[in-house]
């Protein structure tokens, strides 16, 4: 007999009407016939006591647990990591998408450990796959829009895919469809009494180098270092002068590394020291995307642990990601497969100032029809602009335009 605990968003009802509680109810029906199943949910019926009664007595032996009992004093995650350690589930079931992005960061300590299966049938994938599957059935089909939704909410379920050991879906053309995308813990309902053993398989671990500016000493005074380069672990920091050709000392830095990512960004950047693992995620959805970029909020004044806060607020609240059509974006913090550098080449040390390297670098990227994503789930903190010297700009500037044209922006207070 396994012990399962099944998260919803509602209570078992007495006489169901909406699909939800139909699922909720046929799950609880399937599992509780030879397991020890437990509920906690989110919100409360308000019912009649008659149906109390009625439903108390259809499932008697089912331990309940609300959610929002656990929730009083910011307690949430101190009451979930002891119901865990208590009770020793051998399987935790999401019973919706939404449940999944919002406890999975409270279960981390144990994900590893438990068997994890999460409910897509009612998520948005799951209509859009559908809707796909009934447009290609068409004479004249008019998929492109659905298929970018399609791309775009695979990617924000990335994070839910890879901490699951299965994931639920309706119809066998859209199990199909999933297995044929390299999405391979797929099942449908039926499927979830056999499915709670763990089976997840271990993902190949990719190597991420981070590469920090720290301008600084742009315009330091004579007999300042020329360039610096501090390496910690898969770290490196430059630390420039005036006359530092940072540009050939990243070059250096990407020749001589077998990461499989490389992550740019400015010393004013405060990123979470798991950012740019959940970046690398989303490359693997396709072998096009080039270049993942995080959302950049405005923060000065705020404390490490004001930046902690929030970060894990968003990590998993990723319903707003967009597919990027403007390289300019891109400068102040991006992470970029090594396979597009070996492409493209590297970066154009002609460029004496690094912001225009980088975009110059984008640019050239954008032109090979990759895939550019901001992704809205992993937020990183800039305290405040680089400085760099404004003769220097117009140098480059020049170059730029010789190379693509005329653009009507600035890096003046860019990276």
């Amino acid at each position: 007999m396994k012990k399962i605990l099944v998260i919803s968003q509602k209570e078992l009802v007495k006489e169901p009407v909406f699909r939800q509680d139909k699922n909720l109810i046929e799950m609880f029906e399937m599992l509780t016939k030879e397991n020890e199943t437990e509920l906690l949910y989110l919100h409360k019926n308000i019912k009649k006591e008659e149906e109390t009664s009625s439903m108390e007595e259809k499932f008697s032996k089912i331990q309940k647990y609300c959610l929002r009992d656990m929730m009083q004093k910011n307690s949430l995650k101190k009451n979930i990591s002891k119901l865990l350690a208590e009770k020793k589930y051998d399987s935790i079931i999401f019973m919706s998408y939404s449940m999944a992005q919002l406890m999975m960061p409270y279960i981390d300590s144990v994900s590893d450990k438990i068997n994890i299966i999460v409910d897509f049938r009612l998520s948005r994938i799951e209509y859009i796959m559908h809707q796909y599957q009934e447009e290609m059935q068409k004479s004249y089909a008019n998929v492109n829009t659905i298929y970018k939704d399609l791309k775009i909410n695979f990617l924000q379920s990335i994070a839910v895919f890879e901490k699951s050991d299965f994931c639920i879906f309706d119809k066998d053309d859209e199990l199909s469809f999933l297995n044929k995308n390299g999405i391979k813990n797929i099942i449908s309902i039926d499927m979830v009494p056999a499915s709670l053993e763990k089976k997840r398989n271990k993902t190949i671990k990719r190597k991420t180098v981070e590469i920090v500016f720290n301008n600084n000493n742009f315009s330091s005074k004579a007999g300042m270092p020329v360039l610096e380069v501090v390496q910690e672990n898969e770290k490196y920091v430059l630390n420039g002068s005036k006359k530092s050709n940072i540009i050939d000392a990243v070059n250096d830095i990407i020749l001589k590394n077998d990461a499989d990512y490389f992550c740019f960004y400015n010393e004013k950047i405060k990123i979470m020291p798991d950012s740019c693992e959940m970046m690398s995620k989303y490359f693997c959805f396709n072998d096009n995307i080039a270049l993942v970029a995080p959302s950049v909020i405005q923060a000065q004044g705020l404390s490490m642990l004001q930046f902690q806060s929030y970060f894990e607020e968003q990590r998993y609240n990723n319903f707003t990601n967009w597919e990027e059509c403007q390289p300019l974006f891109f400068s102040e913090c991006f992470i970029v497969k090594k396979d597009f550098v070996k492409k493209i080449g590297y970066f154009d040390n002609k460029f004496e100032t690094l912001s225009y390297a980088l975009f110059d670098f984008i640019v050239r990227l954008y032109r090979t029809g990759a895939y550019f994503f901001v992704m809205r789930d992993v937020p990183v903190f800039k305290t405040s602009a680089a400085k760099h010297t404004a003769s220097l700009f117009k140098k480059d500037r020049n170059y730029l335009c010789s190379k693509w044209g005329e653009f009507d922006f600035s890096f003046e207070t860019g990276i």
